[in-house]
């Protein structure tokens, strides 16, 4: 796995707060505990559901319980996990940290740590409940030699789970004392509070529970070097209540890397809404051309928004610094059309809005390539005719701009036909599948192709 230092001028956690976009997750689980069966515990969630073209900066998480309860972290590590963010340690399938909560609290645990969008962020599983727990208590024995045991079972190890929430404990009793017992062996040991016992067995034991008390004795010589076992049964009387949440940001996938950013404004075409993974999106897939076939090392920068019209890209542009890096861009990107159609944007203020985002580039680079793109195609029928409408309009007034670094796509207006392709292309009519991005990035690759992308 690779790192990359990011700009002197701000650490990734700046980067993160000033690109980002906060995220909350949250899950929760009523259950009764029937303990480890492989090891994993019983699931009580975690991890997150942010686009699955984004990466995920995990600022820390919240885990809380009605019971005092031993909950572990399952899953991928984190990517980066230094306090400035940038050493990476690993992104196997591990075990990482376990947490005690105390009964109705909660911990905070500090994470700042960036995963990328193949590795989750972990979720969590109930590993002991303490007051539901057999294995936790010790029982006392009496007998003519000195005698040891094992408890097999119960919540704490990997147990025998009876039915539903009932599950089995098997106590062994062993004798390697050198001589046999004689008269009376006797065991007691404590039921959990938040328990009861539903049966017993076991040859040649008298098994009884008075109060929390389980006690069961046996007159049946042990042999030097043999076990002589009983199984109790139990079932927990309690629900536990325990939660979880994340409080992070939504970050582009190589946020750490210090290269210059393409700026990509637009719909939630642009936003990623449909492709499988990121590495399938035309975002990406465009930055990794320019670099193995130009030359240009950027990173992305993603500012979809869906169901944004240009009028609400406007709004969040003027009054969210979001819309801008620290460093100045490589090159910019904007996409609407779609969403303007659809909600019934006047044409005009489509262009304004356009000219607004190209002067807002132009503040931070004054000769970037900025690409306009035709609206893309699609196959409902209203939209396309109003699609073709705005094309008309939209290609002169990039070129009234008058700026020769400014380019109008009007090849992507005819980037597959919409009404014999377009469910080889897209998912819904609008949003493109994986075969839809690689599409666009070839009719979008051939075009900067013909023109210097020098800044």
């Amino acid at each position: 796995m690779v790192s990359f230092p990011v700009v002197s001028q701000e650490t990734l956690k700046d980067r993160v707060i000033r690109e980002g976009d906060p995220w909350l997750g949250q899950s929760n689980s009523n259950m009764r505990w029937t303990g480890v069966t492989v090891g994993a515990g019983q699931g009580v969630g975690g991890g997150n559901t942010q686009p699955n073209i984004k990466a995920f900066w995990l600022e820390s998480l919240t885990l809380s319980a009605s019971e005092a309860c031993y909950i572990q972290s399952l899953g991928p590590f984190l990517q980066y996990v230094s306090p400035n963010g940038t050493a990476p340690i690993g992104s196997t399938f591990v075990q990482s940290g376990s947490y005690t909560v105390p009964a109705g609290g909660t911990i905070v645990v500090p994470i700042q740590g960036l995963f990328d969008s193949q590795h989750q962020v972990p979720g969590f599983s109930l590993m002991q409940v303490f007051e539901q727990d057999p294995k936790m208590s010790i029982p006392s024995l009496s007998a003519n030699v000195a005698l040891n045991y094992n408890k097999n079972g119960g919540p704490s190890n990997q147990n025998t789970i009876v039915a539903g929430d009932k599950y089995s404990t098997l106590f062994n009793i062993i004798n390697n004392s050198g001589s046999p017992t004689s008269g009376t062996v006797t065991v007691v040991d404590k039921v959990p509070s938040q328990c009861r016992v539903i049966s017993s067995s076991g040859t040649g034991w008298t098994i009884g529970v008075v109060g929390d008390v389980l006690t069961a004795t046996t007159s049946d010589v042990i042999a030097n070097g043999a076990t002589k076992p009983f199984t109790v049964v139990y079932e927990n009387t309690k629900l536990v209540r325990a939660a979880t949440s994340i409080f992070g940001y939504s970050v582009d996938v190589d946020i750490a890397a210090d290269l210059p950013p393409i700026w990509w404004c637009g719909t939630s075409i642009t936003a990623g809404s449909t492709p499988t993974s990121y590495i399938q999106h035309f975002t990406y897939k465009t930055r990794n051309w320019l670099r193995d076939v130009k030359g240009i090392s950027t990173r992305v920068f993603n500012r979809g928004v869906g169901g944004a019209s240009s009028i609400a890209q406007e709004l969040l542009r003027a009054t969210n610094n979001r819309y801008e890096t620290l460093q100045k861009p490589r090159m910019a990107v904007y996409e609407e059309g779609i969403n303007d159609s659809a909600q019934g944007v006047p044409t005009a203020t489509t262009i304004a809005n356009m000219q607004a985002y190209v002067a807002h580039v132009r503040r931070k680079s004054a000769t970037c390539p900025i690409f306009i793109w035709a609206p893309l195609p699609t196959g409902n029928v209203g939209y396309e005719a109003l699609n073709q409408a705005l094309h008309l309009v939209y290609g002169p007034a990039v070129a009234a701009l008058g700026d020769p670094k400014v380019y109008y796509v009007s090849t992507l207006r005819t980037a597959w036909n919409p009404v014999t392709q377009d469910a080889t292309y897209t998912t819904d009519t609008i949003h493109p599948n994986d075969a839809g991005n690689q599409k666009i990035v070839d009719v979008f690759t051939a075009f900067m192709d013909t023109i210097d992308l020098g800044e």
